[in-house]
């Protein structure tokens, strides 16, 4: 962030590897195991952040999130090994926050730390606790840092970017967008057409059509259907459904528009 200065530096690289055993050995097959070289990673002012620090933070993570990968070896180095350096960074964000916040006097009551402490862990807290190797006084100070960097986040951007902010913007914004991005009527319909050589009898059939298709709960394919197996197939009278037209004002054809037009919505 702009407003902090980071007085942290990598020492080291984060080591994980995998203990395998003895390829030549008969089952049981072989165990594996993560080796943490652990050593000092940065250190903000007076607080120190090592390898351990690093991979607690990045366990409760994984439970709480993947907790399906959580007692997986290959899925716990995969993680481990690509996520250490961004949650290494966000570690030392929170620490520079948390000591802007005592400057500002900012406070985190008891009551909201526990609340995040049940949430976070489950109402079995001890043994999720033990299940991550953590006591409850880490995953309490963890929390508090949490909650503290998030109050500072809001504090020093969230609320200045609102505070810039007024209704007055919002509505020109907002009418500048109209301009460049006028509303659309979009058309959604579905033409039945006959056809037949006498005017008499297409306007017969086409105000029985109307008819059916205004009173019967059935849809217009099985209308149409049943309206096609009543015409004598020695007739020239015949009638289709089309598919489902899907258009808008600047696409939609002349003929169809002001049929349409005549229509109330949701209609036929």
């Amino acid at each position: 962030m702009r407003l902090f200065s980071i007085l942290a530096t990598l020492t080291i690289p984060l080591i994980f590897s995998d203990i395998q055993a003895n390829l030549n050995m008969p089952t049981p097959p072989m165990q594996q195991h993560l080796i943490v070289n652990n050593r000092i990673l940065a250190k903000v002012n007076e607080k120190t952040i090592s390898v351990l620090d690093v991979m607690k933070k990045m366990e409760v993570f994984l439970n709480r999130y993947y907790p399906e990968y959580a007692s997986s070896l290959p899925a716990r180095h995969q993680y481990f090994s690509s996520q250490w350096r961004s949650t290494l960074t966000q570690m030392i964000d929170n620490e520079l926050m948390l000591q802007d916040a005592e400057k500002l006097e900012l406070k985190v009551s008891d009551s909201e730390v526990r609340e995040a402490v049940l949430e976070r862990f489950g109402p079995n807290i001890m043994a999720s606790l033990d299940q991550l190797q953590m006591s409850y006084e880490e995953a309490r100070k963890m929390v508090h840092t949490d909650i503290i960097a998030d109050k500072m986040t809001w504090y020093r951007i969230n609320s200045k970017a609102i505070q810039a902010v007024n209704p007055q913007d919002i509505k020109q914004a907002y009418q500048s967008y109209l301009i460049k991005n006028p509303e659309k009527e979009e058309w959604v319909y579905e033409v039945v057409s006959i056809r037949t050589k006498s005017e008499e009898a297409g306007k017969l059939f086409a105000e029985k059509t109307h008819s059916l298709l205004q009173s019967s709960d059935k849809s217009f394919q099985e209308l149409v259907q049943e309206l096609k197996d009543e015409c004598d197939p020695d007739s020239d009278l015949s009638i289709s459904l089309s598919e489902e037209f899907k258009t808008d004002t600047k696409t939609i054809s002349d003929a169809h528009k002001q049929g349409l037009l005549s229509l109330v919505v949701n209609s036929i």
